[in-house]
């Protein structure tokens, strides 16, 4: 679109407009590109960072849960173990606790899910409870001899604690027991196999808050989902206490849905996703082994690519600056060519107004004081030529006023013929009319029977005068065309019959030229058509007479074919030919092809004429081919609606066919 502009500006502004693209352009693309490259290797750190960060959160995590799982599971052994007394084995709690800071409470449960002792902070309960409905033993009933760990739960000022319960399994069950994989057993053990359960509620806060302090790149953080989407840690406690289950947030959701499909880290690649926030962030999960959980890590889009901008900002400054150095040299160079162009325009426009004699001064010396000089000659030129050219105007003013003298006598000239050819024709139509009448009835014996060489020298003049008539005929109708007053007589025809009836007229002068005539009617004729079936007639008579005129002993083939819209009729010869040259002017009026004449010397150059005249004034075309030598087919195509009036009808006239 800017190209497209650049026409319509001054020179003063392309040369502007040239140096700040030439300049800009290419600091444009190249900072395009770096900033681009930058973008990618910021993204790839961060991965690489964010990757780093997940994966030691997770181990932290992996870490402390592995631990207090296989210090439950060592518990649940030793219990087994230990003697039944309620009192004993709080006692023995009590110095469980002890040892582990983060444990809350440890409650142990008979095989029915009833509490029989509860050691916390406090001391110890031997109040019995049902239990049997809680989440943890529930849970290990349908776990088949596994552990069990809770999902994060919340208690005042969102302190955040997880539950885990192992079986208390009889001594030669026990040792089936798996520590580093977390009691997984070699067989599937029942219920009504627990000697009871142990279920040990942790403090989970002092590792929550070494995730919560993790710091990803300038504004990212992260957080601990459970496999229900469920916070189980988060640095914003605001948040996280309105906010404690974010299912739908995308890199969330991509979580659960891996983690039905896999229990590797393989498909949780990094993405760019939406935060629980709303901002667009790239985002890094990590699986943890222990349990269903994942990490989180995400950094804010801004954040990551906070590291182009100064980049950014420096390649704005080069580019400003760049932008004012082309525009002070642009003013250099404008003033060193804009001020002889300026004068060369000043001298177009004097040129322009007819002051030829203008010249113009530029005082450098370069291409710009060559092209002065040029236009200061071609002034010189150009004002030598106007007064040569006034002298030959006023001649040319003369030749003008004597052809047009000229023109208007030609003008009278051609009236004249055709008034005497219209006259002519009227006055010895009615003579030769007579004398066509008695030959006929002499020949037909109205005067006696004749001998042969008489009958035959009768024929002859009677042939001679209907050539004479059909003459006259075209020389009228030539007329009338000049005049415009040539009239069709429209009524519905039968085409295909007056081809066959015109072909078989001319027959016997076929045979006498030595003409193998013929015509190729269609198997099914094609329905009337509106037309002048006289003119048609004369049409049809003057390709095929000129046919036979020119194929002394050659070969004339006559066919009509049709489709649903035209009927075509074709006059093939295999005589003369036509020039290449001569072709344009054939159809015209009053010509004749050179190699005609000397064929047949005789001859008017009206047949081709008129045939064009009457069918191109019924609606129609003429076709023609033709090789020196060789052959031609004429003929011409009529459509099956001519859409003429039926009865008389005058066709508009066409003055570039009496130019012609």
């Amino acid at each position: 679109m800017a190209i497209r502009l650049l026409p319509r500006l001054k020179i003063s502004a392309k040369v502007l407009v040239y140096f700040l693209l030439v300049s800009l352009v290419p600091l444009l693309l190249v900072s395009i590109v770096l900033a681009d490259r930058g973008r990618s290797l910021l993204l790839e750190a961060a991965i690489s960072k964010q990757s780093v960060v997940a994966d030691s959160i997770a181990g932290k995590f992996n870490i402390f849960l592995e631990d207090r799982i296989r210090g439950v599971v060592l518990e649940s052994k030793l219990l087994a173990l230990a003697s039944s007394d309620p009192t004993l084995t709080s006692k023995y709690l009590a110095a469980y606790i002890a040892q582990d800071e983060s444990i809350q409470e440890v409650v142990l449960l008979d095989p029915k899910g009833i509490q029989v002792v509860k050691v916390d902070a406090n001391g110890s309960d031997f109040t019995p409870s049902d239990r049997s409905s809680s989440d943890a033993f529930k849970a290990i009933g349908l776990l088949e001899g596994r552990h069990f760990v809770s999902s994060v739960s919340y208690g005042k000022d969102n302190e955040t604690s997880i539950t885990i319960a192992v079986p208390i399994l009889p001594s030669n069950l026990s040792r089936a027991q798996d520590v580093k994989t977390r009691s997984a057993v070699e067989a599937k053990i029942t219920s009504d196999q627990f000697l009871g359960v142990i279920v040990v509620k942790y403090n989970i806060v002092d590792l929550w808050q070494s995730v919560l302090k993790t710091q990803i790149g300038k504004d990212g953080y992260a957080y601990v989902v459970d496999s229900l989407g469920n916070l189980v840690a988060y640095p914003d406690p605001d948040f996280l206490a309105q906010n404690q289950k974010i299912p739908d947030v995308e890199a969330v959701k991509n979580y659960i849905n891996n983690n039905l499909e896999t229990t590797t880290n393989d498909n949780l690649e990094t993405t760019t996703t939406t935060s629980e926030k709303g901002v667009s962030v790239v985002s890094t999960p990590r699986k943890l082994s222990s349990n269903n959980w994942a990490v989180i890590v995400q950094e804010p889009v801004s954040s990551v690519y906070s590291g182009i901008n100064s980049f950014i900002q420096l390649s704005v400054i080069i580019i400003v600056s760049s932008g004012l150095f082309a525009i002070a040299l642009s003013l250099i160079f404008r003033k060193q060519l804009l001020n002889p162009i300026k004068q060369l325009l000043i001298g177009t426009k004097k040129l322009s107004e007819g002051d030829f004699g203008y010249t113009v001064t530029v005082k450098s010396n370069d291409e710009l004081r060559y092209l002065a000089d040029t236009f200061n000659g071609m002034s010189q030129n150009i004002n030598k030529l106007v007064g040569d050219l006034k002298i030959k105007n006023a001649d040319l003013d003369k030749a003008t006023n004597q052809l047009s003298e000229a023109n208007e006598k030609l003008q009278q000239a051609d009236a004249t013929k055709d008034e005497f050819i219209s006259m002519a024709s009227h006055q010895l139509g009615t003579p030769l009319t007579t004398i066509e009448g008695y030959l006929s009835m002499v020949s037909q014996g109205y005067y006696g029977e004749l001998n042969e060489k008489l009958a035959t020298t009768v024929n002859k003049a009677l042939g001679r005068t209907q050539v004479m008539r059909s003459l006259l005929l075209d020389f009228l109708d030539v007329s009338r065309m000049t005049a415009n007053k040539f009239y069709l007589d429209i009524e519905p025809t039968d085409f295909n019959k007056i081809i066959g009836e015109e072909v078989s007229a001319l027959a016997t002068s076929a045979v006498e030229a030595g003409v193998q005539l013929a015509y190729h009617p269609p198997h099914q004729p094609p329905a009337l058509i509106n037309i002048d079936e006289q003119k048609t007639r004369q049409a049809i008579m003057n390709l095929v007479t000129n046919a036979i005129n020119y194929t002394a002993g050659g070969k004339v083939d006559v066919f009509l074919r049709y489709n649903d819209a035209e009927a075509q009729y074709t006059v093939v010869d295999n005589g003369i030919g036509v020039p290449d040259s001569e072709k344009p002017k054939l159809f015209s009026k009053f010509y004749r092809a050179g190699n005609a004449k000397e064929s047949r010397p005789s001859g008017t150059g009206l047949g081709l004429y008129l045939v064009r005249r009457v069918v191109e004034d019924q609606g129609g075309r003429v076709v023609f081919k033709s090789e020196q030598g060789k052959g031609s087919t004429f003929g011409f195509i009529l459509p099956l609606d001519t859409n003429l009036p039926l009865g008389q009808y005058l066709p508009p006239s066409n003055s570039a066919d009496e130019s012609a």
